[in-house]
């Protein structure tokens, strides 16, 4: 394979969703991608065996160190990779800290299909690509800032999973109840709670809710 191909390492916790990624920058002549990781720790080590020009790095990993930390430690040993933070949600709350590391990209699950081949070649030439709902004007200044002032650098980032859980307590209801909705057990509810409330240093369900509202993680399911 021609050296000049863009090689892409594609992280993510789920198997389909890097088969799907590989599929579709297999049919691309100028790329190819050189391996695949499960998680954040896996990812850092790929790179350093792999030495991929760009990294397709997915936010919410509940094994290992998720995204934010991976990225972190890939672009401080790596600081010439290239890394598209692939994310099922309009994130705003972690843009600080993914710019602040240096990542090139910010792209949505659900239009990467569309979207994804252009922002590896863009961010490629030296560009970024940032899918977000804040306003281009802040996300400029947020990217020439060393210490931006729009959001917060210390936000946690909660599995899909526990922001299911979230969105149920939101809205009132009991574990037996958020239990049966998701089809899961009472205990596992009470197990996304307590890890909620220990990502996020708080010691009661109204706190870990009075976070995701102020930071709009409850937005999605409106």
């Amino acid at each position: 394979m021609s050296e000049r191909r863009i090689r892409v390492l594609i992280v993510d916790d789920h198997s389909i969703v890097r088969r799907g990624i590989a599929f579709m920058l297999s049919t691309q002549p100028d790329m190819e991608v050189v391996g695949e990781a499960a998680d954040g720790r896996e990812a850092v080590q790929k790179v350093l065996a792999l030495k991929p020009h760009v990294v397709l790095m997915d936010l919410s990993m509940p094994q290992g160190l998720d995204g934010i930390a991976a990225t972190e430690e890939i672009k401080d040993q790596f600081p010439e990779v290239k890394v598209i933070v692939l994310t099922m949600y309009d994130e705003d709350v972690y843009l600080c800290r993914l710019l602040r590391n240096g990542v090139e990209g910010f792209l949505l699950k659900q239009t990467a299909g569309e979207n994804l081949i252009q922002a590896i070649r863009q961010v490629m030439n030296g560009d970024y690509w940032f899918e977000s709902e804040l306003p281009k004007e802040i996300v400029d200044e947020m990217k020439q800032r060393p210490e931006p002032e729009n959001c917060d650098e210390d936000a946690v980032i909660l599995t899909e999973r526990e922001r299911e859980v979230l969105v149920f307590l939101a809205r009132g209801y009991q574990n037996r109840e958020v239990a049966k909705e998701l089809n899961i057990s009472v205990k596992t509810v009470e197990n996304h709670k307590a890890n909620m409330m220990r990502k996020l240093g708080v010691s009661t369900v109204r706190e870990v809710i009075e976070y995701g509202r102020r930071n709009r993680l409850l937005d999605l399911y409106r």
